[in-house]
């Protein structure tokens, strides 16, 4: 996961510089360099926050299953306590 990590924050980061970079006067001699750039690393970004979307979708569908679960393993819990004694 941890290359993974590497892998996003870069793309994001990439991304971000180039989009200051481009156009800019100081940096004229990096604009073809730029304009190749700029739509790899900008896709490797949005596909970036797709993931990162469906991770957290996926993470909250868990909650939700975990929270209405909760009350199920109490009953459950209680009556094996209660059967116990």
């Amino acid at each position: 996961m941890e290359i993974m990590d590497s892998t996003f924050q870069g793309s994001g980061l990439a991304a971000m510089v180039a989009q200051m970079t481009y156009g800019k006067r100081e940096w004229e001699c990096h604009d073809d360099a730029m304009r190749r750039l700029i739509p790899i690393v900008n896709e490797a970004a949005e596909d970036m926050i797709k993931m990162i979307d469906a991770d957290t979708d996926a993470f909250n569908d868990y909650m939700v299953i975990i929270i209405h679960m909760v009350p199920t393993y109490r009953i459950i819990f209680h009556t094996f306590v209660h059967l116990a004694l």
